[in-house]
């Protein structure tokens, strides 16, 4: 991703969505000033949120979430920088969207 922002911003954008079950979400949340990945499961869901990034606007940079069936993982520029348990399988979606904005 490329953001056009800093970590301060009163706008969430959304990196990447599915849509029809809502089951998967990578996004910028201004509440926490931070990155927020969701994952749902046919046994429930768990979100991750990473915590102190910081980066200058308008410079790329790797964002990566990751589910195996027992955990979801947030990267950034290659480091782990978040992790959290969760289980079950995704359930259907019918689109997926990546890159759009609220």
């Amino acid at each position: 991703i490329k953001p056009d922002f800093t970590e301060s911003t009163n706008d969430d954008f959304q990196i990447l969505q599915t849509y029809g079950s809502e089951n998967i979400n990578l996004s910028f949340s201004n509440t926490a000033d931070d990155f927020q990945g969701d994952v749902v499961t046919n046994v429930g869901s768990a979100s991750s949120n990473t915590s102190g990034l910081s980066w200058t606007a308008d410079t790329w940079h790797h964002i990566v979430l990751t589910y195996n069936g027992s955990e979801q993982k947030i990267f950034w520029d290659g480091e782990e920088e978040v992790r959290t348990a969760q289980t079950g399988r995704l359930l259907d979606s019918t689109w997926l969207y990546i890159g759009i904005e609220n």
